[in-house]
């Protein structure tokens, strides 16, 4: 699609967009690599101020979590501690913690436990003289070396209590509870700057999702493990590469809008360059395509000088004056071979019509004269090598000789010999087809005289030799032996004189004298008729008929006595030569086609015999020890029938023992 748009465009668009698209490509090359090295070099620098800047945070967050862990093992040293052997009656511990939750801030909370976790003084007083809810995660912490743990969204540091007088006196435990959203207050930032705390896969209970949503493409990201209480949490500090861009973005800017504008004047400078070069190509192209739809080749184009172009337009003038030339001569030559080629289709049409060799000669004789302007045309057996033009009668060897001789004609045989050997050759060949007419015909009459003759002198002792035979089998005096032999004269007799009906119905046929009588034929019914003559033959042998009609099939104008005889010969050859098996008639009707096909499962015919099924006298079987009645003249008939009835048979087999399948096709009329 592009390469076609392309092979489309104009030329000065196409030099145009090569200049201009070459000088472009090369300038923002330079500048992408220039932009991207820049850009690379900057957000690597932005990548260390960040990563310096993660591990500030990290200690601030660890020196905060330090100093908490320090108020309370200060608390944890003041003489008032040994309150807790009271159980804190006075409420002076209590009183100490509120006002140090509160010097805290941050929503901390302070208790002190008992050794048995029951909570005696705390800065929440709804605490008091509660057991504390997850003592065995403080046991766990000790156990692990730790004064610290997570529970429940908080972060406890706590720190051992003993008395100030004796101090192995274990008074118990003094925790602070820190709420870990608090470090999502620390990191908060005003700037456009990302910073969150994610936990280990170990505190998955704290359920903390505080990471943002972000485009890590788009961003600077730097990632920091911390240690201490919060050992395994990872700091994650994230910015916006657009904001550390932002000056780069801001000279890139400037540089593209000057760069637009040079950009601008290259392609205004580019393009009159290529105006001034393709203005005369384009006064060409115009001139040589109003030459093609005019057929002017008087038409030139301005010369403008003696460069490349200049030299172009002169040769193209050169060009179109001598095409201009031969054009002309091109059109009178045209002009004479298409008037030579509308005298020899005349000519043609003229003598075509023509039934003896004379009217030929005359009427050629004739068109010659018409067309040629000749001064004298003449017929004669002898040639007469001093004529100017001679067309012989027997150019191509037929057998009658003479020739026209033409005088002076027009048109000369030195230019027009191709043009007199086509009229020769036309004489020549319509002389042929008359001489060919005139012996088919004589043929044909001696042929039509002998079967009438056959017909009377062989017919009319056949009658006599069938009523005295059958008038001898009637007789109740006649022996038994001789009813035998008289029925096997009777067969032979009929059997002859069906061969003479065969010969007398293909000469019909061959003769144009066989006419269909058309009426209102049932193609179902006409089988029926036909399986019912037929029928007792397959019975005798054991045949299994199979008949698939659709009974759909509608009717048809067509000669129910030749249709017939074509479905008795067929049903007649399939079952003369399957000895056992099955003979299966299929009887269908597409796209106004009535196609009969008759399959058997018998003998079948081999590939060479294919080619002659159809020869008069032909037989198939003929050379088998089986001697089978027929005259070979069946296939012959049914053929020429098929073709009168505007249809067609054809015989296919897969070969010896393989059966055979006869599909006669007919249309209606």
């Amino acid at each position: 699609m592009i390469k076609y748009k392309w092979n489309n465009l104009p030329i000065v668009h196409k030099l145009f967009l090569a200049l201009f698209g070459g000088i472009a490509i090369i300038i923002i090359a330079i500048i992408s690599y220039l932009w991207g090295y820049e850009s690379d070099l900057m957000l690597n620098k932005e990548q260390d101020i960040l990563h310096t800047q993660s591990i500030s945070v990290s200690n601030d967050l660890l020196t905060h979590i330090s100093k908490l862990q320090k108020e309370i093992i200060f608390l944890s040293h003041l003489e008032i501690m040994d309150d807790m052997v009271a159980q804190d009656m006075d409420r002076r511990i209590t009183n100490i913690l509120e006002q140090k939750a509160l010097d805290l801030g941050e929503s901390i909370s302070l208790f002190m436990v008992a050794p048995d976790f029951t909570v005696h003084a705390s800065s929440n007083l709804i605490q008091i003289n509660t057991v504390f809810h997850d003592s065995h995660a403080i046991s766990k912490a000790i156990k692990n070396g730790q004064s610290y743990f997570y529970l429940n969204g908080n972060l406890y540091l706590f720190t051992p209590v003993y008395g100030s007088f004796n101090s192995k006196e274990f008074l118990g435990y003094l925790i602070m509870s820190y709420p870990v959203e608090n470090f999502d207050l620390q990191l908060k930032t005003d700037q456009n700057l990302y910073r969150w705390l994610t936990p280990p896969a170990s505190l998955s209970d704290l359920h903390i999702d505080n990471s943002p949503v972000i485009d890590i493409n788009a961003y600077l990201h730097e990632t920091i493990t911390l240690n201490g209480a919060l050992e395994g949490w990872i700091l994650h500090y994230a910015m916006p590469k657009s904001q550390t861009l932002a000056t780069l973005y801001h000279f890139q800017t400037l540089f593209l809008s000057v760069f637009g504008i040079a950009l601008i004047l290259i392609g205004f400078l580019v393009w009159i360059i290529v105006v001034r070069i393709t203005n005369p190509l384009i006064a060409l192209s115009d001139t040589a395509r109003t030459i093609a739809l005019t057929g002017d080749y008087t038409r030139t184009v301005p010369e403008t000088g003696f460069d490349e172009v200049g030299l172009m337009a002169h040769s193209f003038n050169a060009l179109m004056y001598t095409t201009q030339i031969t054009m002309n001569r091109l059109k009178i030559e045209r002009e004479n071979h298409l008037e030579k080629l509308v005298s020899l289709i005349v000519f043609f049409n003229a003598i075509t019509r023509t039934k003896t060799k004379e009217e030929t000669i005359e009427i050629a004789m004739h068109e010659i004269r018409r067309f040629s302007n000749a001064k004298d045309i003449y017929f004669s057996i002898d040639s007469d090598e001093t004529d100017d033009v001679t067309i012989s009668l027997n150019a191509i060897g037929n057998e009658t000789h003479g020739s026209i001789h033409i005088k002076h004609p027009e048109l000369e045989k030195e230019s027009n010999e191709r043009f007199y050997a086509a009229l020769e050759r036309m004489l020549a060949l319509q002389v042929e087809r008359i001489e060919l007419l005139e012996k088919k015909q004589t043929a044909l009459r001696a042929k039509s005289a002998f079967l009438s003759a056959m017909s009377h002198e062989l017919r009319t002792p056949l009658g006599s030799i069938l009523s005295l035979t059958q008038y001898l089998m009637t007789q109740p005096k006649t022996p038994q032996p001789m009813h035998e032999t008289l029925g096997k004269i009777e067969n032979s007799a009929y059997h002859l004189l069906g061969v003479i009906n065969n010969i007398l119905d293909l000469a019909k046929a061959e003769s144009g004298k066989m006419e269909p009588h058309l009426t209102l034929c049932d193609p179902i019914k006409l089988i029926y008729n036909a399986l019912d003559l037929v029928s007792p033959l397959a019975e005798d042998k054991g045949l299994d008929i199979i008949i698939s009609l659709d009974d759909n099939t509608p009717e048809l104008m067509s000669d129910a006595q030749l249709l017939g005889q074509v479905v008795i010969n067929l049903l007649s050859n399939a079952i003369k030569y399957t000895d056992d098996g099955f003979i299966k008639i299929e009887l269908y009707y597409r796209n106004n086609i009535y196609t009969l096909d008759i399959i058997d499962s018998g003998r079948g015919i081999a590939d060479d015999a294919l080619t002659k099924i159809f020869d008069e006298f032909y037989q198939v079987h003929a050379r088998e020890k089986v001697s089978l009645e027929g005259s070979g003249l069946g296939l012959a008939i049914s053929k020429k029938i098929a073709l009168l009835l505007r249809g067609d048979l054809l015989i296919t087999s897969g070969g010896p023992d393989q059966g055979t399948k006869a599909s006669f096709n007919f249309r209606s009329f």
